[in-house]
Parts: structure tokens; sequence; C-alpha cells
């Protein structure tokens, strides 16, 4: 039984306007190895039942969702550095925080990069802050406003982060990006943590994101050019 925060996202969803083209689902967490796909079972056989009851509820909401589209659902394995391995023809992204296990789907042909994250809108520790937000994360936002910003600041840098990812395949730190949060674009910044990206791949993106019954979602979705 889905628990109200995921309810709440759900009718949230229902109501909004995503990009064309996607389709997004929602499971609670499952320790059931019989819904997995060989492939996928032996990737998490040694994890810790809680790590392996979100992965299989991730990939039972990817299911749902590549159902939606028409899409016969098949394994999504894991690669070594942990991210979904999409079927050919898919562009993917899973997420899971508080019981929640989430997934939103496209045909490649549309989108190059999908990047979906979910958090608990709560304070983050005060020792990470610096480590993922910098002044222009910041700027023009009240002190006493501020509680709560980073966290969201990280939800959306991961967001886009795992659609950037998914595009290009390079990896970056947080200090590589910038993101407004009013207006739902990211840029890339001079920082040192930027310079493994190429100059190409540097573009602006944007993203969408909501704060819905204690919990934030953030979604990026890089159309294919």
């Amino acid at each position: 039984m889905m628990s109200p925060e995921a309810e709440s996202i759900r009718t949230m969803l229902a109501q909004t306007d995503l990009p064309l083209g996607l389709a997004w689902a929602m499971s609670d967490p499952i320790d059931d190895p019989s819904l997995l796909f060989p492939d996928e079972a032996k990737a998490i056989a040694k994890a810790v039942p809680n790590r392996r009851a979100e992965f299989t509820g991730g990939r039972a909401a990817a299911r749902k969702a590549m159902w939606s589209l028409g899409i016969h659902p098949a394994a999504i394995p894991m690669a070594d550095n942990r991210a979904p391995i999409w079927p050919e023809g898919i562009t993917g992204s899973i997420t899971h925080a508080d019981e929640i296990c989430m997934a939103i789907v496209s045909e490649a042909g549309r989108y190059a990069g999908l990047g979906l994250d979910l958090e608990p809108d709560v304070a983050m520790d005060p020792d990470l802050v610096a480590e993922v937000c910098s002044e222009d994360d910041l700027a023009g936002v009240p002190v006493e406003d501020q509680a709560f910003l980073p966290k969201r600041v990280f939800s959306a840098k991961e967001a886009v982060y795992k659609a950037h990812f998914a595009k290009a395949g390079i990896s970056f730190g947080f200090k590589a990006l910038a993101v407004d949060l009013k207006t739902g674009r990211a840029s890339f910044t001079a920082d040192s943590e930027a310079q493994s990206v190429p100059l190409i791949h540097r573009g602006d993106l944007s993203f969408q994101q909501w704060i819905c019954d204690g919990m934030i979602l953030s979604l990026c979705a890089i159309p294919r050019q």
C-alpha cells in the first residue's frame, strides 16, 4: 500500500504537464527476487535487504512505466557505477527515498538523457552544504529561508547530473553546476570540478522541481537533437 506521501506525489504528477513522451510509475520497495530478471538478481544478490527492496521496487516501477508507453518490459541490469543499463531504445531514470520507488522512461529517440531524483524535504547536514552548494546557488535567498534550500539544490543537481551522464557519460562534482531553482536552469561553472566536461557538453540545461507533502521531486529531460 502506497504511503500518504507517495499518493500525494501521484496526484500531483497526474495534474502536471510533463514533457511530451514521458511515462512515470511508482512502487513500494519489494524484497522479492522472483520479480527480477536473472541479470538483475545477480547484480543485487549480495546486497542488504533494504537495498534489494529498493532496487526491486525501482525496477518494478520502471517496467510499469515501460508498459505505459506500450514497450514490453525487459531487464534493467546495473553497471559497475550502479547506474541502470536500459534496454536498447529506452531512456530512463530511477530514484527512491522514504519507502517510495519511482521511475520515468521515454523512447530513446525522443530524449538523450533523463534524470529523476526524490529526496525528503529536510535541512541538510551543515557539514555537507559547502560540498554541494556554491555561493551562486544560495544567492539572493535570505538566511532565514535557507534551511531547506541546500537539499533542494542537491536534488536539482542530482537530476541534472543523471540526465547529463546518461547523454554524455561524463562524471563531475556538485560544484561543476550552478542551479537556479526559480527559473529551473542549470549551468556549468568555472570550478575545477567542471574541467572533466568538454566545452561541447557544457550547455545550459533545464529542470523541473516540485515540493509535495514533505518530499522534493526533481526532473531533468534532455531532448534528442
